[in-house]
């Protein structure tokens, strides 16, 4: 009696909410250097992240999350050379997921890097 009740007052609302959000955050993070000649083995920077995530319910009830994340002039110092070195870092990530379970992700990062040299 209770199920029937349930399932004539339509589907149950998801824990998630359709919309978008937008923050701007502290971000650190350190890259390895796989260019040559630089001595570089390690690149520490940091700087500020915008992030940008809209989510969506489909009418047949698949989830689609996008999340943009732009963290443009990070700035470092290269170890061991102490050169300084600029970053900008660009993410996309596309989050699918089906009423079945299925789920499809998407990433795409994208990095400049630039030395300044000594």
């Amino acid at each position: 009696m209770l199920l029937t009740a349930a399932l004539a007052a339509g589907p149950i609302a998801p824990a998630y909410a359709d919309g978008t959000t937008t923050m701007t955050i502290p971000y650190s993070n350190t890259y390895s250097n796989p260019c040559p000649p630089s001595t570089d083995a390690l690149i520490p920077v940091s700087g500020t992240m915008h992030i940008v995530i809209h989510s969506v319910t489909t009418t047949n009830g698949a989830l689609r999350i996008n999340d943009f994340e732009n963290a443009p002039s990070l700035t470092g110092t290269g170890f061991p050379s102490t050169d300084n070195y600029v970053v900008d870092q660009f993410d996309k990530f596309f989050f699918d997921v089906e009423p079945s379970g299925t789920e499809v992700d998407d990433f795409l990062e994208r990095l400049h890097v630039v030395s300044k040299g000594p």
